[in-house]
């Protein structure tokens, strides 16, 4: 059995949605109301935690394999508090002890792209010298050095993927796509500030999911492997791709007096292609596509 931490989620939903017919999972959240909207299958168990250690060492031991999703996640518009952020590295800390304890090695943990820095001269490998944007970032790669720390003390398999920005329906609307796309969606007219310069290397939801899965599969490797796409995308590519497929063809606005984001982040993908085997399906125009079939789907 397959345990999931924050499996209540964006990304863990994706995973059940996809993987449930093949896999069991036990799904660890905080709080748990099961007349909300969460994904329901016979080889899914939803259990509630406090994340302490004993909690999850009870929980954990008819599972031999751990997804670990929970993550407080940055609020955009809000302050960033260090206090609020370092109850991500105290939870790793407790899954990470409590499966060393109960004899699981074999754990996905998730990263963020936000480890490295914007420079448009550098394509950012894991063996990079990493520079965080925020918080957020500083408090992901503490959980990389502590993964790494078990990883050697204790022989265990920690894989921490630094994902690229991930996109896929269930994501929060306030980030630029979901902007984008919800405009759209009501055929109005979208703004980007300036020319829409900005680069960014994105990734599917359903390409995440299918990286965490192999990633598990390798059950030998560990460390850490950057996940995304293998080409950028620009602020205005992404803005143009998501008006032709959803039929809203041209209606973008672009505000030249306003200060743009011209930051560039550009992505090294070869080694989690070398050693996990993993390479995105989907590019910028399947990805939009395929959100637009899902969204049909639901409507539906």
């Amino acid at each position: 059995m397959i345990a999931i931490t924050g499996g209540t989620g964006f990304i863990g939903q994706w995973i059940l949605k996809l993987y449930s017919n093949k896999y069991k999972f036990k799904v660890l959240t905080r709080s748990l109301d099961m007349s909300k909207d969460i994904y329901k299958h016979e080889n899914v168990v939803y259990c509630t935690t406090d994340y302490s250690e004993d909690s999850l060492r009870e929980l954990l031991k008819d599972c031999d394999r751990v997804i670990h999703l929970a993550s407080i996640k940055v609020n955009k518009g809000i302050e960033e508090k260090f206090e609020v952020y370092i109850e991500n590295i105290r939870i790793s800390e407790n899954i990470f002890k409590a499966c060393s304890n109960v004899g699981i090695k074999n754990i996905v943990s998730l990263s963020s792209r936000t480890v490295y820095g914007f420079n448009e001269d550098k394509v950012y490998s894991e063996e990079e010298k990493v520079n965080p944007i925020n918080i957020y970032g500083i408090v992901k790669v503490t959980i990389e050095l502590l993964s790494k720390y078990y990883n050697d003390k204790y022989n265990m398999k920690i894989k921490s993927l630094r994902l690229a920005q991930v996109l896929g329906v269930g994501d929060r609307d306030s980030f630029m796509f979901g902007v984008f796309l919800n405009r759209c969606i009501e055929k109005k007219s979208l703004s980007i500030y300036g020319e829409g310069k900005g680069e960014r290397n994105y990734i599917y939801v359903k390409d995440v999911a299918r990286a965490i899965m192999i990633s598990l599969d390798n059950s030998n490797e560990s460390g850490v492997y950057n996940i995304a796409s293998d080409t950028t995308v620009s602020h205005r590519e992404l803005a143009e791709t998501i008006c032709n497929v959803f039929d809203n063809k041209g209606n973008i606005v672009y505000l030249l007096d306003k200060v743009e984001d011209t930051s560039i982040q550009r992505i090294d993908v070869s080694k989690s292609k070398s050693l996990l085997g993993f390479k995105c399906e989907y590019n910028l125009v399947e990805m939009i596509e395929d959100i637009k079939r899902t969204l049909e789907e639901e409507r539906n």
